[in-house]
């Protein structure tokens, strides 16, 4: 069903359709729950530009609104009407200036997406208590029908924004209970089948919306891959991975958690390449990061740092967890090479708190000067940071 969305919104794009989405990215399009790093800032980013571009249209919009309906309500709605609009543009300033360019915070980012639609909803209780009890004729009440159908477009806005099915439903659900309130309150009092016929009609708005939200989810899921993996390893690249580090040590930072990063270079490697030839060697890294990928928890990320490189993020891993772990990696091995002999490799590893080391490239200094340590001490060894009884700091 997935790969269908996909293919049906990027049939422009020639190289999508082979882009299936796996059974952990299917989960993504449920619930942001183990979003890696890259995604939620790719998606942060665009959520932000787009509320901020819909913020910005509403503030634009509202003295035209306001001159619209100074020209064609009574004086007394006009007032009350008048009054709202300009209230609930102290909210939408502030959800400009918390989305200001450069402003990247997920947590920022989902208060103010969440306020994009529950203000307008709380607007829209407001204005038809008064308006539903106005009467009008002509273009009055054209202009008072209009807000009748707000709920619909907030329901329809949800398919501009990459959004995950738990999020849609959270959106919608202020604007259900205020269409419906307002439904049993005031357009028709009581009338239980005119408050399930106005809900209805909107779900199904509100199914359009987010079906739209959710392709757009795995389109960007799609596109991210990618552009951030690479093709022979499925790892991520030297690029994106130089990205994905700076964010897991800004994270590990800001909660003061642990945070381990692996060096892995396979031994001998050169030999594959000049006795089997490049196909033979690509067949062996390709096994050898499948090896490394499948004892990696979902949290942990595995980067192609460069020719046969490996590098892996193991964040709220302390300097214990990450060398028991790799050590059951090394003692299994990284496959098998051309001539049927077990594929070994190098490891160094590091740990932010443990080592002491306050940025990211201090931090895989340090892995990388242990992994050659491992080489010259005979390879197919793990060196790494060892803690002491009584503290934190490690062992030269």
């Amino acid at each position: 069903m997935f790969e269908t969305i996909v293919r049906i919104f990027g049939s422009d794009l020639p190289s999508l359709p082979r882009a299936r989405l796996t059974r952990e990215e299917q989960r993504w399009l449920l619930s942001a729950h183990g979003h890696n790093p890259l995604l939620r800032a790719r998606r942060a980013g665009m959520v932000a530009a787009r509320a901020r571009l819909l913020a910005g249209l509403f503030l634009a919009l509202t003295p035209v609104w306001m001159l619209v309906e100074f020209l064609t309500l009574p004086r007394s709605l006009w007032l009350a009407v008048g009054t709202a609009r300009l209230v609930i543009i102290v909210p939408f300033l502030a959800m400009l200036w918390a989305l200001r360019a450069g402003d990247r915070h997920r947590g920022v980012t989902v208060i103010a997406l969440f306020g994009l639609f529950a203000v307008p909803a709380i607007f829209y209780v407001w204005t038809m208590q008064i308006l539903g009890a106005g009467s009008g004729a002509g273009m009055a009440q054209a202009v008072i029908a209009t807000h009748t159908f707000f709920p619909l477009l907030l329901v329809a806005g949800l398919g501009l924004f990459p959004l995950t099915l738990a999020e849609s439903l959270a959106l919608s659900l202020p604007i259900f209970l205020a269409r419906g309130w307002i439904v049993w309150q005031v357009l028709a009092p009581g009338e239980v089948y005119a408050v399930l016929g106005a809900l209805w009609f909107l779900l199904l708005v509100a199914a359009a919306g987010g079906l739209a939200a959710g392709s757009q989810l795995a389109l960007l899921i799609a596109l991210l891959r990618q552009s951030i993996r690479d093709p022979l390893t499925g790892a991520f690249s030297r690029a994106s991975g130089e990205e994905l580090l700076a964010l897991e040590m800004t994270i590990a930072q800001r909660a003061d958690q642990p945070f381990a990063v692996a060096f892995i270079d396979l031994d001998r490697f050169k030999d594959v390449n000049d006795r089997h030839g490049h196909d033979a060697g690509d067949r062996v890294l390709a096994a050898a990061a499948a090896s490394i990928a499948g004892s990696l928890r979902t949290t942990d990320a595995l980067l192609r740092w460069g020719g046969e490189e490996f590098m892996v993020l193991m964040p709220d891993t302390d300097c214990m967890q990450a060398m028991v772990g790799l050590e059951r990696l090394r003692a299994r091995g990284f496959g098998v090479r051309p001539d049927g002999q077990r594929q070994t490799a190098s490891i160094g590893v590091a740990e932010r708190l443990a080592d002491g080391r306050a940025d990211a490239a201090r931090l895989v200094e340090l892995a990388d000067q242990r992994m050659y340590q491992a080489k010259r001490a005979g390879r197919d060894r793990l060196f790494g940071c060892q803690l002491s009884e009584g503290g934190r700091q490690p062992h030269a």
